[in-house]
């Protein structure tokens, strides 16, 4: 009978050990989780800034006067985009390049750039036609997406 009490004691005794183990498995698998989130997060802006360059110089390449709208971009807090760095991805010097205040709370335009204030998905509207000053004037709207 004494050998068995000493037995359980001993299965008893390692038992907070299982449970440490099992606690870090379960901090490790978490934070894995979280980075692949984070990864795909990061994944989705870039490529939403991707679609939004792309489209900045689509609108450029057809100057009609015609609304060009770019929708379902990820913007995040703090995002700056000024006229001449968006004028150097168009192709057009910086006085060629203009944003519209729409009044949105989500964004504070400025003469010549315009900051996202909090995330949102948003859309942008460009509208270029042909110039007096410039080849091709173009006028951005950013603003959150229409439910």
């Amino acid at each position: 009978m004494s050998s068995r009490f000493i037995a359980d004691e001993k299965g008893q005794e390692f038992e907070p050990f299982r449970m440490l183990i099992a606690a870090v498995m379960a901090l490790v698998v978490l934070m894995i989780i979280i980075g692949a989130i984070n990864y795909f997060n990061g994944l989705r802006v870039n490529v939403s800034k991707q679609r939004f360059y792309d489209g900045l110089e689509n609108a450029v390449r057809q100057p009609n006067g015609q609304p060009f709208k770019i929708e379902n971009l990820q913007f995040l807090r703090g995002d700056a985009f000024s006229a001449k760095g968006l004028g150097n991805i168009m192709g057009l010097p910086e006085g060629c390049v203009s944003f519209v205040d729409k009044g949105t709370p989500a964004v504070e335009v400025g003469p010549s750039s315009a900051t996202i204030l909090q995330e949102m998905i948003g859309e942008v509207i460009a509208v270029c036609s042909p110039g007096t000053t410039c080849e091709v004037e173009c006028e951005i709207t950013i603003q959150p997406a229409e439910p």
